[in-house]
């Protein structure tokens, strides 16, 4: 092997260890980024869920006064 070949060989190696660190990288990136967003949506249905539960009673009433009114104007 000449000296070209070796340091041509030598530079495609440190660009590969290069690439691999940065695609090492990415891949983190893109699977804390999975991480959060199920994380997002969990917590916006949860919320959504909770802001339901308190708010039926209320929404119960509001339909049983809609209900009767209806009714009245019939």
């Amino acid at each position: 092997m000449t000296p070209e070949e070796k340091s041509i060989l030598l530079k495609t190696q440190e660009l590969a260890l290069e690439n691999n660190k940065i695609l090492r990288s990415m891949q983190r990136n893109s699977r804390w980024s999975m991480f959060f967003r199920v994380i997002y949506w969990t917590a916006l249905i949860v919320i959504a869920g909770g802001t339901y539960y308190f708010l039926q009673p209320y929404l119960e009433q509001l339909l049983k006064v809609y209900g009767s009114a209806s009714n009245l104007f019939d």
